[in-house]
């Protein structure tokens, strides 16, 4: 028999898709799937449904998946409602085992006939229904982006699953200009007819592309088996949820949008944590952290080194994981004189290593965390600044005042590239010596744009880059998660 991985494969894996809903009008829902589709990559055989129409888009059109003569994997129906069941129907007689049903307008307003319909028949075909209203599906292993968003995320270690269409796709949005999380795959389940958020968190747990988990949850119809999986999964990789739809205004939204029950904090909360779940109030979050874990080893304790360029800076991070339930350890003696062999005076070496002044990069990036990571002191590091002196390089040669023209005449692009070289290369130094020891490192700026071409490069490296006052959280939800597998005697994440 085989498991809900294979089950499911075909979701993420297929070979044709057939579409209901292309229109020769440009901007229809269904053609926002389709355009993406295309533009992703993706390289399997697409076949268009309408019908009146023989072609749309410059594509042969057919009357129904019946009339097509090849397999087909995966249908995506984007079709009014009164028409749905007939095409799930036409889906059966065709031998189509998995369904994409974004069309809303069944439970969630009331239409329970529908829903009943949807389900017997898929239970006489034996058909996987994703849906309905939701929004598709995201699988970078093969650049399928059957989403209306047209950002497809790069490839990586991260499985969402989310009752909300919107935050499964609109977090592309985040990941394009922000983030940079590496996403294996993305499911939208929406009213959940005959596929939940359990099959799916069932799926994912065999998947070995995905390392690390998350929810957008905002009910569960089978609680009991949900605690029971999530539970076992938990063991094995890394999950956070953000419970949505907790308060009054909230469980109406929830109830209004994919019909879902919705649990109160007090109870779903507790319940989430006991089965090792991690637990936040905020989506961003739960990005932030599957960027962190998916990049990052666990930490092995909660002491965290804090190395900064700037003093209020450094002490907010301080604060903040001592909020949080980190230790910010006073460094020992011997290793603080080793500190001031390199730093200037001005440097505080007590924890934060605050090198204030020092234009030294050498110190930040390289020897520091050499001499962290092997003190044994620290158990994670924070660094707060990243300056590629870009935006210097750049503010100099652009203005046009003739008072700077001596000090332009000393910088050239040669100058610029060759410090660009210099900080990559020290950086890379970071990243070796850190993925040696196996301790966690994430970087914070004030700024966190990727028009700064060493930012690009630290997040393409796979080093997360947060604000300041986010990675402390980030990081305790990393110690708590590698605090659990202790507890359950289980070997840490990597």
């Amino acid at each position: 028999m085989p498991n809900k991985y294979e089950e499911l494969r075909a979701f993420f894996y297929p070979k044709s898709i057939a579409i209901y809903g292309a229109s020769n009008t440009p901007f229809k829902f269904a053609n926002m799937h389709l355009f993406n589709l295309l533009s992703s990559g993706y390289n399997g055989k697409i076949y268009l449904i309408h019908p009146r129409e023989s072609t749309v888009l410059g594509f042969k059109t057919y009357r129904s998946v019946v009339d097509v003569p090849d397999p087909i994997d995966l249908v995506l129906i984007v079709a009014p409602t009164r028409v749905v069941p007939q095409i799930l129907e036409d889906c059966g007689k065709k031998g189509i085992h998995h369904v994409i049903c974004v069309t809303a307008g069944f439970s969630e307003i009331g239409n329970v006939n529908g829903r009943r319909l949807l389900k017997e028949t898929a239970e006489k075909y034996n058909i996987h229904i994703m849906g309905p209203n939701c929004i598709g599906v995201v699988s970078t292993d093969i650049n399928l982006n059957c989403t209306p968003v047209p950002l497809p995320p790069p490839k990586g270690g991260a499985g969402i699953i989310s009752h909300s269409g919107s935050w499964a796709c609109h977090i592309l949005f985040t990941i394009d200009e922000k983030l940079r999380l590496g996403i294996s795959k993305i499911a939208s389940v929406g009213n959940e007819v005959n596929t939940d958020m359990v099959d799916f968190l069932e799926a994912f747990e065999e998947d070995p592309d995905i390392k690390a988990i998350g929810l957008y949850i905002e009910g569960l119809r089978r609680a009991k088996k949900f605690f029971e999986v999530a539970k076992r999964v938990s063991r094995k990789k890394p999950i956070i949820a953000a419970p949505i739809g907790q308060g009054e205004a909230g469980m109406r939204a929830a109830q209004s949008h994919t019909a879902a029950i919705s649990t109160p904090a007090t109870i779903m909360n507790p319940i989430l944590k006991q089965a090792g779940v991690l637990v936040t109030d905020s989506p961003s979050e739960m990005l932030n952290f599957l960027h962190a874990v998916t990049s990052q080893p666990l930490p092995a304790g909660p002491r965290v080194g804090v190395v900064t360029v700037g003093g209020g800076p450094g002490t907010t991070i301080a604060d903040l994981c001592e909020k949080y339930g980190l230790k910010v350890p006073l460094l020992s003696d011997s290793l603080q004189n080793k500190l001031k062999d390199i730093l200037p005076f001005t440097a505080s070496t007590k924890n934060p290593i605050d090198i204030t002044f020092d234009m030294t990069w050498d110190n930040f990036y390289v020897k520091i965390p050499k001499l962290l990571v092997k003190s044994g002191e620290v158990d994670s590091l924070i660094f707060y600044g990243l300056f590629s002196m870009e935006k210097w390089f750049k503010n100099i040669i652009q203005i046009n005042n003739p008072a700077l023209n001596s000090i332009k005449d000393l910088i050239d692009m040669k100058l610029f590239e060759g410090s660009h070289v210099v900080m990559t290369d020290m950086f890379k130094s970071l990243i070796r010596t850190t993925r040696k020891a196996k301790i966690p490192v994430l970087f914070t700026n004030l700024f966190l744009s990727r028009t700064d071409s060493l930012i690009e490069f630290i997040q393409s490296h796979g080093i997360p880059l947060f604000l300041p006052e986010v990675a402390p959280k980030i990081m305790s939800l990393m110690w708590q998660y590698s605090h659990y597998l202790q507890k359950t005697n289980q070997t840490s994440f990597e």
